[in-house]
């Protein structure tokens, strides 16, 4: 059902937007992939915002310790650790 809608709005705005239209054709099945998922599930996996957010604030705490990194790559250094941890954490 959400795949035959979403054909309809990429037909319907083809003229106006070809790039998101072509998108849409090429991309929509992956799009909607979070229907094939429960439907309690839906509102968790349709976005990424709660796992960033998460992710986020759990990058930010400790840096808080670390107010200014004296270059780019001991601060890209840092944040990859941390991510590691979290991943080992999870």
């Amino acid at each position: 059902m959400a795949l035959k809608i979403t054909n309809l709005i990429s037909d319907k705005y083809r003229e106006h937007y070809p790039k998101i239209s072509k998108l849409l054709d090429e991309h929509g099945e992956e799009t909607l992939m979070f229907f094939n998922y429960p439907e309690h599930h839906h509102r968790k996996i349709r976005t990424t915002n709660l796992i960033e957010g998460i992710l986020n604030s759990l990058l930010k705490r400790p840096s808080k310790i670390i107010v200014i990194f004296p270059n780019r790559e001991l601060c890209v250094r840092y944040a990859c650790s941390l991510l590691m941890e979290i991943d080992e954490d999870w």
